[in-house]
């Protein structure tokens, strides 16, 4: 990376990559104020996110907001996995219990945040 700091135009376009804009670099560099048609405002786009110095803007955002309250990709995706796939401690803990909301109330840590499940055995998801 070089040493030379971002432009405030690159700022803006940082900062709308990783806010308003939620990863779209055409909709951040037109929320930056980077003028042209959609094509030039994709090849801007494109630019900015190979600027080592935009890169390292983005990942020190990141890092700086990486919160572990909230289930990654890769930990949604390997706990379906495992309930598709049968896993043993998962059927075992299942075939122990008498019935699912038993199963759920001794072992909470198996629900990913934000669902919850009532007395009719229903799951709700609920957005932030």
């Amino acid at each position: 990376m070089t040493d030379r700091p971002l432009t405030p135009k690159q700022q803006a376009f940082v900062a709308a990559y990783v806010g308003a804009a939620k990863g779209n670099a055409t909709q951040a560099a037109r929320m930056a104020g980077y003028d042209g048609n959609a094509h030039t405002l994709t090849a801007v786009g494109a630019e900015n996110l190979a600027k080592p110095e935009s890169a390292h803007a983005i990942e020190v955002f990141r890092l700086a907001t990486h919160t572990t309250a909230i289930m990654t990709a890769e930990e949604a995706a390997e706990r379906l996995s495992r309930i598709g796939r049968g896993d043993p401690e998962l059927l075992e803990k299942r075939l122990s219990q008498s019935t699912m909301k038993q199963l759920l109330d001794e072992n909470p840590d198996m629900m990913p945040p934000g669902v919850n499940v009532d007395s009719r055995y229903a799951v709700t998801i609920r957005r932030s």
